[in-house]
């Protein structure tokens, strides 16, 4: 079976592991960081990211809008979901295009749903190009 890699961002270790552990246990590759900075370093050296999990307030001068916006550019493809305490409503003026956004706090099957879901409509979206 192929592996889907994706990319964990968030500033909040306790939250961040939490989603390696959960995204891993639904058969996912994970790497993650904790900081945008760290993260667009990451994007940048990869040679393949099916998809991207990130905070919006990452804590620095990088925010998970910007990491998303690169992680598109390089990987067309990319399936993002963001994950917010506060900042869900400047999604719709924020986000990438066919994006998700979830609300802290959040179970893990809707972590693994909106990376799933998006995960199907990139492939099936690429197949049909």
């Amino acid at each position: 079976m192929e592996t889907q890699p994706l990319l964990v961002v968030d500033d909040e270790t306790l939250i961040r592991l939490d989603l390696v552990d959960v995204l891993e246990a639904g058969g996912f590759t994970v790497q993650d960081c904790a900081d945008g900075s760290a993260a667009l370093n990451y994007v940048d050296g990869s040679g393949h990211l099916c998809g991207l999990v990130t905070d919006i307030n990452l804590g620095g001068k990088i925010s998970g809008w910007e990491v998303a916006r690169q992680g598109r550019k390089k990987f067309p493809n990319l399936a993002v979901v963001y994950i917010t305490g506060d900042s869900a409503s400047q999604w719709p003026f924020e986000g990438v295009p066919n994006s998700m956004v979830l609300q802290k706090p959040f179970a893990d099957a809707q972590i693994l749903n909106a990376v799933t879901t998006l995960m199907n409509q990139q492939s099936n979206q690429s197949n049909t190009e």
